[in-house]
């Protein structure tokens, strides 16, 4: 997890953060599902992480991304209901 990243979301806010291990997708998921239900929520991974985060939020689109690609934002609308919606926006 890229510690800057989060750090620029927070600058203008404090937000509470929570490190979870990257071995532990399906804990995430879990504690999003049922601590977050209702809240907005930013979760930084990686080229290895990310495809399997959306999966669990309910995103079944096939996504590659390149372990040299930083440049993607994933937004997901509605997560664990049966119309998910994906937007994905490419950063400059």
């Amino acid at each position: 997890m890229n510690r800057e990243t989060i750090g620029y979301s927070r600058c203008s806010e404090e937000k509470r953060t929570k490190r979870i291990k990257p071995s532990s997708v399906p804990g995430l998921i879990d504690l999003l599902s049922f601590d977050h239900e209702q809240d907005t929520v930013l979760v930084v991974g990686d080229a290895e992480t990310i495809p399997g985060i959306l999966e669990g939020l309910g995103v079944f689109t096939n996504i590659d991304i390149s372990q040299t690609d930083f440049a993607n934002l994933f937004i997901v609308l509605q997560p664990g209901a049966d119309d998910t919606r994906l937007i994905r926006i490419r950063m400059p």
